[in-house]
């Protein structure tokens, strides 16, 4: 018949990190200006890359291109529709 004994209590350790402290609230009024002001030695401007009459031409190009894909379009269509109505062989 074994005998208990008494042992001494295992000691629970628990591991944390320290937290890094909260910063305080700003008590003082912003600069004014905006930001990143002084920074560069000068606001860059920007010009369109294109003129208006490119521009239109553009828009007279794309839409002449957009009609010759869509007359293409219903071809096709009429075509289907005439070999689905069995008028062409």
């Amino acid at each position: 018949m074994s005998m208990l004994t008494a042992t001494t209590p295992q000691v629970i350790r628990s591991f944390s990190r320290t937290l890094t402290p909260v910063r305080e609230a700003r008590r003082t009024p912003k600069a004014p200006g905006r930001f990143g002001v002084g920074i560069l030695a000068a606001r860059p401007t920007y010009t369109a890359p294109i003129t208006t009459a490119d521009e239109a031409w553009y828009i007279e190009q794309f839409a002449a291109s957009e009609d010759r894909h869509y007359d293409a379009m219903e071809a096709d269509a009429i075509g289907l529709a005439r070999v689905d109505m069995g008028l062409c062989f």
